[in-house]
């Protein structure tokens, strides 16, 4: 026998077709029938999707406080804020201060200076290390590369062995090569 239970006919809301849809279930379980819904879908709650904590990477370097606060820890400087409670005055203008490590001034002797402005020194001073000239001398360095040329390492307890692509051993026929004689060897094949 089926039955059919409106869940719709008397309120709009959601928790009302709930408790009506779980009313007509009750009532389907307790008479053995089947229950049939009738009722639309639920629409899906739009959930406003949270603005990101970061800035994307393409927005360039952050110029937030705790940001700059990091560059210049690692530059071997101190950032400090004010933290003066009310109106500005001309004396102290509850900005930021940049000091060397001996306490020197360098921007914003009165806490007068702008995050723009630390961040503009911070640049100028924090710039990417140099390329490295030197190749690296690993192990796993100097298999890299090898294999990249086209070239085999070998190893045993002794050393190491640079094997050409049709088996020829070109340096340490004896295990006796070092990774750096190898990585210089390469790097003459790289300039090449």
């Amino acid at each position: 026998m089926d039955g059919f239970y409106n869940v719709d006919r008397d309120e709009n809301s959601p928790q009302a077709r709930r408790r009506m849809r779980r009313r007509g279930q009750d009532l389907a379980r307790q008479y053995k029938i089947q229950f049939t819904d009738f009722t639309p879908p639920e629409p899906p709650v739009a959930v406003a999707k949270p603005a990101p904590k970061r800035a994307p990477l393409s927005a360039g370097r952050s110029q937030t406080a705790t940001a700059l606060r990091h560059r210049a820890e690692h530059l071997g400087l101190i950032f400090r804020k004010s933290h003066r409670r009310g109106p500005p005055i001309p004396h102290d203008r509850c900005g930021y201060r940049l000091l060397t490590a001996s306490g020197e001034v360098i921007l914003g002797a009165h806490f007068d200076a702008a995050l723009t402005d630390i961040a503009s020194y911070l640049e100028t001073r924090f710039a990417p290390p140099p390329p490295n000239a030197q190749p690296g001398t690993s192990e796993s360095t100097v298999r890299r590369r090898a294999k990249r040329l086209g070239y085999a390492v070998s190893k045993s307890w002794t050393g190491f062995q640079l094997i050409a692509p049709g088996g020829e051993v070109l340096l340490g026929p004896r295990h006796d090569a070092t990774p750096a004689e190898i990585a210089a060897f390469l790097a003459t094949r790289e300039a090449a």
